[in-house]
């Protein structure tokens, strides 16, 4: 039972094979940058985001506070803009 099991779940992964190696290899590049696969200290994690945004790393807190500013600027010029065309077309509706 067990290996009619094992074989059906192989036989319904075999396309992904490809796909998870990549991803496993992305993973362990990234462990490797971050110093590792704890992703809750320091800067290392998942994209230098560890712990309080990766800023407890000194060495990339310039890089991370700019990225992170020019991240929340620029999501407040799309919702700015947004509600500028959204008033234009209010006022077209009611005219």
């Amino acid at each position: 039972m067990q290996d009619q099991a094992r074989k059906a779940l192989e036989g319904a992964l075999s396309g992904k094979k490809i796909e998870y190696e990549k991803w496993d290899k992305e993973i362990k590049r990234r462990e490797e940058l971050g110093g590792g696969g704890d992703s809750g200290g320091g800067g290392g994690g998942w994209f230098g985001w560890g712990r309080w945004f990766g800023w407890s790393n000194d060495d990339n807190f310039w890089q991370e506070a700019k990225q992170a500013s020019l991240t929340i600027l620029g999501i407040v010029l799309i919702v700015r803009n947004f509600l500028i065309l959204l008033s234009i077309l209010m006022l077209q509706v009611q005219n």
